[in-house]
């Protein structure tokens, strides 16, 4: 296959992804999944056996090295000492430290994500024609994204703006400056949960989510979320070489992303979620909001 959709596991079961792999297969997705998993799973082999289109990559490095928080403040000298003697001021200084063991221990899951993506999709994938990097235990497929997508970067949008979402105002907030924050703050968020787009698009990204990332080390070490912070500052006002898409929620054929939508945004039906134009979103993310949409998809998928 000539499509790939990058897909952190880790810490979950094989059960609590049987949405994600049986309504890919259902809704016909022409992408191999690639499921990124901490250690060997025995449950997961089941997928191999009844799903050929998905692959399983163990990444040892996702384990949690600092686990309770006692122990990462402990280690929190060491964070800033690694810092110190790893300067990042360009995006090769980044990629650089995507190989080295040191950032992984520090950084939380949603944020080390982008360096094992980098390294698996330059190491591992070259001949890959288009990419989806997405969350997995909250997404189900109802149609393939991937006829939809051509060059560039494609980016879902919430319901809200930045500015009307506290938690995501508050990641921008602690990373940049406030002349950075009021010049993006009107804009609708967009989610860093699913984000489409041809290989070397995706790949620019990574490299500046990278970047991004170890620039502010000091700053977000253990911490969860600041993905989204970053991805924003990304899409809205980043130096990215990439054509961007956004994906207007309620209206895009690609995504739907329900975190901050009232399901009246949408035309829920017995077996699908609909636009209210009546298109099928090919992608729903963060369905598990919605007690009516969760339903739904556990009578359909389980």
């Amino acid at each position: 296959m000539k499509n790939l959709i990058l897909a952190p596991a880790f810490f979950y079961t094989a059960e609590r992804l049987k949405p994600f792999v049986v309504s890919h297969a259902k809704a016909g997705v022409d992408a191999k999944i690639v499921f990124l998993i901490e250690k060997e799973k025995p449950e997961f082999n089941r997928f191999y056996e009844d799903y050929p289109s998905v692959e399983v990559c163990v990444m040892p490095e996702a384990s949690e090295f600092f686990k309770v928080r006692w122990q990462k403040v402990m280690a929190l000298p060491l964070a800033y000492s690694w810092r110190v003697l790893h300067p990042v001021k360009t995006i090769e200084d980044a990629l650089g430290c995507t190989g080295s063991g040191w950032p992984y221990r520090f950084l939380h899951i949603a944020l080390k994500r982008y360096l094992m993506a980098y390294r698996l999709i330059e190491r591992q994938y070259p001949d890959i024609e288009k990419i989806m990097l997405t969350d997995t235990r909250d997404v189900f497929f109802q149609r393939d994204p991937f006829s939809y997508i051509e060059g560039g970067l494609y980016c879902g949008l919430e319901s809200e703006s930045i500015r009307h979402s506290p938690i995501n105002s508050q990641w921008i907030n602690k990373l940049y400056p406030e002349d950075l924050y009021e010049s993006i703050a009107d804009q609708p968020t967009s989610c860093s949960g699913v984000t489409f787009g041809d290989r070397e698009s995706i790949i620019r990204y990574l490299e500046w989510m990278c970047f991004e990332t170890l620039t502010h080390f000091n700053k977000i070490c253990f911490c969860p979320g600041y993905d989204q912070g970053i991805h924003n500052k990304l899409v809205y006002a980043g130096k990215m070489p990439v054509e961007l898409h956004f994906q207007e929620n309620g209206v895009s054929p690609i995504v739907a992303t329900m975190a901050a939508a009232d399901l009246n945004e949408f035309d829920l039906q017995q077996d699908c979620l609909r636009t209210k134009s009546g298109d099928l979103p090919a992608v729903v993310h963060q369905y598990q909001l919605h007690p009516e949409l969760d339903q739904m998809v556990n009578r359909l998928y389980f």
